[in-house]
């Protein structure tokens, strides 16, 4: 690989980088087989949720289409609390939730694919008779929606597609937005200066996460955000760990933007922003480096920060509420007694639990039913993440502060908003609204990355823990989707013990998911498939590499190095 030889005298620190690294800015590395194939489980597993929730039934995913449908049969975007759900809309999607509550969906009559009505041929007005809540989502900026309404309207017909149909491709477009996840997991490993082996196990841990592949497999702006936060904080690895080239500090600016454009959780950005430049210049000695982290938040806000003054210009306030007066009540469920006070210790462990479960769970349609995975169980992962972020602050060496402005600065002001959105709720009325685990899915790939970096450090030198520690990450993610899935299968689709034998059961419940889905038989069989094949692919490579000690040149590239000054957009002397 380019970059010079190692010499067999040079002194490794744990991050993987030495005092006689030199930077490498020409060349790039090569994603490993192991990788990809972990890219293509994640892709299968992506297709294979997307038909295990029927249309409708992702969060808040009637919402979110009826905003797409607005914007492509020229509504725009309308103001928040002004938005309804169309006819159309209502029509299709109320006798899917009913179904949805009325489990399992193998009980259902699904009418034949040609038999299914568009939501256009419904009526497109928006509904005036209040059989579903308002739209909420135009409290939301429009990229998300823009890009899905773009994409219908260059495929001919799709105005008069069967909704299911519609619905099919709309998620097809989230998961390509969502698939770069253990691509994007592995390159921040790499530009956080960490051995190879840790950027497999961080793209590994990506498809340990089945709330993951379950919300990018549905029509929802948490797609968008995520690639997109996600692509912010390798960038911001890269600048932390020295960077600084203008080509980097503008990608970073237009990711951000990207992000602030998406959802609002991205107002958290510009601190880290901030943060990394700071690290990055005086790692690297650059004279005016503070121009670049200025260059770089400047064009955040063309691109997208100008969003949020243009609310708070309009509204008031910078996250004006999407719903309606008349139903905050009903939202915010009854208001606690007056004088009675809001227990802290009770919210704690709530928001805790709520959080971690539907981090890793929380698979049911919902959240109706008992918990994917038993609370031991996700406090067993919860230590182990601790534990591993810690050893990676602690032991990665040059890389102790990229990692923190890079992956836990952007994390714990994401987890603090969420935290704080929950309380709002909790002391209105002591329930727990917004306390949902995929807002946190934009530091995801950064997680892995930095987890896995702070594994590699606990396993010392190479050796059998070090090795081992892939296989440990590949049975840690086929169980854990193994699991979600059967969650899944067995509370949705499989008809009651009463209906049959197991083979029975499982036959209808084979035949309701084919039918539910808006692709012909193959096409829904060859996506689990893919996910199956993939499976066992990255089972084997990864099995093979434990046994051969096979692992990738330590040298990383696309990124500097401590010492070694780059061009910002300011003379560097």
């Amino acid at each position: 690989m380019a970059g010079g030889r190692v010499l067999p005298s040079r002194r490794h620190l744990p991050d993987g980088s030495g005092p006689g690294d030199r930077p490498s800015t020409g060349s790039r590395e090569r994603v490993p087989l192991a990788v990809w194939a972990v890219t293509a489980l994640h892709v299968g597993l992506l297709l294979t949720f997307s038909f295990l929730y029927p249309p409708f039934t992702g969060f808040d995913e009637t919402q979110h289409v009826d905003a797409v449908l607005s914007i492509r049969h020229g509504d725009g975007w309308p103001a928040p609390q002004e938005r309804e759900l169309s006819e159309g809309i209502v029509a299709v999607a109320t006798p899917l939730l009913r179904s949805a509550s009325a489990l399992p969906f193998s009980d259902d009559e699904i009418p034949p694919r040609d038999e299914r009505p568009s939501v256009a041929e419904l009526g497109v007005e928006r509904d005036s008779v209040g059989q579903l809540l308002p739209n909420q989502i135009t409290q939301h900026p429009p990229l998300y929606y823009a890009l899905q309404a773009g994409v219908l309207a260059v495929l001919p017909g799709s105005a008069d597609w069967a909704f299911d149909k519609t619905v099919g491709v709309l998620r097809l477009v989230s998961i390509l937005l969502m698939a770069p996840l253990p691509l994007l997991a592995w390159a921040t490993a790499r530009a956080l200066r960490a051995p190879p082996l840790a950027g497999h196990v961080a793209a590994l841990l990506t498809v340990s996460v089945p709330q993951l592949q379950r919300v990018g497999s549905s029509v929802n702006n948490d797609a968008g955000y995520t690639l997109a936060f996600a692509t912010v904080l390798l960038l911001l690895a890269r600048v932390a760990t020295g960077d600084l080239r203008r080509r980097t500090v503008v990608l970073t600016g237009v990711a951000v933007g990207v992000a602030m454009l998406t959802k609002g959780f991205a107002l958290v950005l510009p601190l880290s922003v901030g943060l990394a430049f700071v690290v990055g210049g005086l790692r690297t000695r650059v004279r005016r480096w503070w121009l670049s982290g200025l260059l770089s938040l400047v064009v955040a806000f063309v691109v997208g920060g100008w969003w949020w003054l243009r609310n708070l210009v309009l509204y008031g306030t910078v996250q004006p509420s999407g719903w309606p007066a008349s139903y905050r009540d009903v939202l915010q469920f009854e208001p606690r007694a007056p004088g009675e006070p809001a227990p802290v210790v009770p919210f704690l462990e709530t928001t805790y639990s709520l959080l971690s479960e539907r981090f890793w769970g929380g698979l049911e349609i919902n959240y109706v039913g008992p918990d994917t995975f038993p609370h031991w169980w996700t406090n067993v992962l919860v230590v182990v993440a601790t534990v591993a972020l810690v050893a990676a602050v602690v032991g990665a060496g040059r890389s102790r502060l990229p990692v923190t402005v890079a992956v836990l600065v952007p994390f714990a002001s994401t987890l603090g908003v969420v935290a704080f959105g929950v309380w709002s709720g909790y002391s209105y009325s002591l329930n727990f609204p917004g306390a949902q685990g995929r807002y946190l899915f934009g530091s995801l790939p950064s997680l892995a990355a930095a987890i896995a970096l702070g594994l590699v450090v606990l396993a010392g030198p190479a050796g059998r823990a070090r090795r081992a520690l892939p296989v440990g990450a590949v049975l840690l993610a086929l169980g854990m989707q193994a699991a979600g899935l059967h969650s899944v299968l067995a509370r949705s689709w499989l008809p009651a013990h009463d209906a049959g034998s197991r083979a029975e059961r499982s036959r209808a419940a084979l035949e309701a998911i084919v039918g539910y889905s808006p692709w012909p038989t193959l096409v829904t069989l060859a996506a689990f498939a893919l996910a199956g094949l993939a499976a066992a692919a990255v089972l084997v490579l990864t099995v093979r590499r434990a046994l051969t000690g096979a692992d990738e040149p330590a040298e990383p590239t696309g990124g500097l190095t401590p010492e070694a000054p780059s061009r910002g957009p300011a003379p560097a002397r």
